[in-house]
């Protein structure tokens, strides 16, 4: 975001993901641009085919108001492939990204103590949890665990994976081992759906202050963990010219 302050973003709408549900067919309601949003949900994950979307939205507003970039997850075959533009990011800090099992980004009515900032605490009764973090390996949840795309001096940040659906699929539907931490599995009866799933944000400069009130995960600093970005992912007929640039 712009200068220091531009990232010090208080939560407000972002993210995509892709949610879990129980077995047999149900379908997501909802028509964006004349698209049908609607998409029956497949426990082998045969109704994620095509392009997703949205731009990024800033989470607190009261330190930033344009839009922090875009966000595109697209399907074809068994290629399944992630890209992320940021054009105002927060400055010289590593993102965490991940789609979660929410169908909405943080907002006001989430700052429960109305500090002005809405924090990840608050911010995760809205969230959910991890299903797929934009991190350096698709394919696995935890095989890039924590290493995420850092934003460079000028706000630009680039993202761009690609997978094979069948692993990563494969990968969602393992056992959990941690059901403490903020990543879920997919039973096997479950599926996913990308339209009106979450893509959330997260980090700003360390030198920007927060007030103590800002709260965070244990063992995290809290510039690392607020959220920053939000997007809600669509179903688009194509990518946008600054994601199709990145790779798509």
């Amino acid at each position: 975001m712009k200068k220091e302050m531009s990232f010090s973003l208080i939560l407000l709408p972002l993210l995509v993901v892709s949610s879990c549900v129980k077995s047999g067919k149900k379908s997501t309601e909802s028509s964006v641009s004349g698209i049908n949003q609607n998409e029956t949900i497949e426990i082998d994950g045969s109704n994620v085919q095509g392009n997703y979307s949205a731009d990024i939205w800033p989470v607190n507003y009261n330190l930033h108001f344009k839009t922090i970039g875009k966000v595109g997850v697209k399907r074809e075959g068994d290629t399944f492939s992630a890209s992320v533009q940021l054009s105002y990011g927060p400055k010289d800090t590593t993102v965490k990204q991940a789609i979660y099992t929410a169908r909405r980004c943080p907002n006001l009515n989430d700052d429960l103590n109305k500090d002005a900032y809405i924090d990840i605490l608050e911010a995760r009764i809205a969230i959910g949890k991890i299903t797929i973090p934009f991190d350096s390996n698709l394919d696995s949840q935890s095989e890039g665990k924590d290493q995420y795309p850092t934003v460079d001096s000028n706000g630009k940040m680039s993202y761009d994976q690609t997978a094979s659906f069948s692993r990563l699929f494969e990968d969602l539907k393992d056992i959990d081992r941690d059901l403490a931490d903020d990543i879920i599995k997919l039973g096997a009866d479950e599926g996913i759906t990308l339209p009106g799933r979450i893509v959330l944000f997260q980090g700003m400069p360390t030198k920007i202050p927060l007030p103590e009130s800002v709260g965070t995960i244990e063992g995290e600093d809290k510039s690392k963990s607020i959220p920053v970005g939000c997007a809600v992912l669509w179903k688009v007929e194509e990518m946008p010219t600054e994601l199709s640039a990145g790779g798509f």
